[in-house]
């Protein structure tokens, strides 16, 4: 799915990005048919060992979170080293409370 968000970041003006990538939501539904119901939470860790967690709350927000391969449209890139490709998880909505859950 291609969306398009704002990018802030503390060093740079806003800036918008298209990206493409498959709603964590649909994700966790394939791989845990109940995760709703077992109250999932989701933590993220970067390499600079940044950590976010996400509660149920904002795993239910529809199309709020994507895992996105950077750089690529078409699938993923072939020949990458040793098979492992980095992934990224975007926050799509910043005003969670004005979104609407998909619960």
């Amino acid at each position: 799915m291609e969306f398009t968000t704002t990018l802030r970041t503390s060093t740079a003006s806003p800036s918008d990005h298209t990206y493409m990538g498959i709603p964590l939501e649909n994700i966790l539904s394939y791989v845990v048919d109940d995760f709703r119901e077992r109250g999932v939470r989701v933590v993220a860790r970067a390499v600079d060992a940044y950590v976010v967690a996400y509660d149920m709350d904002e795993l239910s927000y529809k199309d709020h979170l994507y895992l996105v391969l950077p750089g690529t449209v078409n699938g993923l890139p072939e020949n990458h080293p040793g098979g492992v490709w980095p992934l990224l998880l975007i926050a799509n909505r910043i005003n969670l409370d004005s979104a609407g859950a998909s619960m």
